[in-house]
């Protein structure tokens, strides 16, 4: 079956698409529960997330039926917003867990869903990272940056690895260890 992107892509109906993956995003939110993930804040964080996510994309679709915008760029756009909502629920629920558990934690969401500010990739990491104390609270950052040239278009698949190794660049740890699905990667690309 067509996943929400290809739906959007070929005019099908995505909306019911999306209202089931936020059915099982807060699905996945029940079996953190016993974690300490906070039941309502989750399922509020994803829902409102998901909400805003069908709204830009109900926006691109009007737009893209107008025909004054290519639609290779806006499908890319609408491929960025898909792929940062996942890690945006990944990160918040990580951090949600840790502070349950009394750890110092705070969540940089990247993702740029809650800003309208023109920034590159660079100067989104420089603007979060300020006076940020990586000694005194872990630091759970989404892979995905919301930048002007694209992280997808210039990274593809690779993109959160490239945020990682920006942000390592700013804040220059004596350590930095990335959380990928299948594995724990340095920022030193010779090891």
């Amino acid at each position: 079956e067509s996943g929400i992107y290809a739906k959007f892509a070929q005019g099908d109906d995505y909306a019911a698409a999306l209202d089931a993956l936020t059915g099982k995003l807060k699905e996945l939110n029940r079996g953190f529960a016993g974690l300490g993930l906070p039941l309502p804040v989750a399922d509020g964080f994803i829902e409102k997330r998901m909400g805003e996510l069908k709204e830009y994309l109900d926006s691109m679709r009007h737009v893209l039926a107008s025909g004054y915008l290519k639609r290779e760029n806006l499908l890319l756009a609408a491929r960025e917003m898909l792929a940062a909502v996942g890690e945006a629920h990944s990160a918040f629920n990580s951090v949600e867990i840790l502070k349950a558990r009394g750890i110092a934690a705070v969540l940089f969401d990247l993702t740029g869903f809650d800003d309208d500010e023109p920034l590159s990739i660079d100067q989104r990491i420089h603007k979060s990272f300020q006076g940020v104390d990586v000694a005194r609270q872990v630091v759970v950052v989404t892979g995905y940056t919301k930048g002007i040239e694209g992280i997808m278009r210039e990274f593809d698949r690779g993109y959160s690895e490239v945020t990682f190794s920006k942000i390592a660049v700013e804040i220059r740890p004596d350590e930095a260890v990335i959380h990928k699905e299948f594995h724990l990667s340095s920022a030193d690309p010779e090891i």
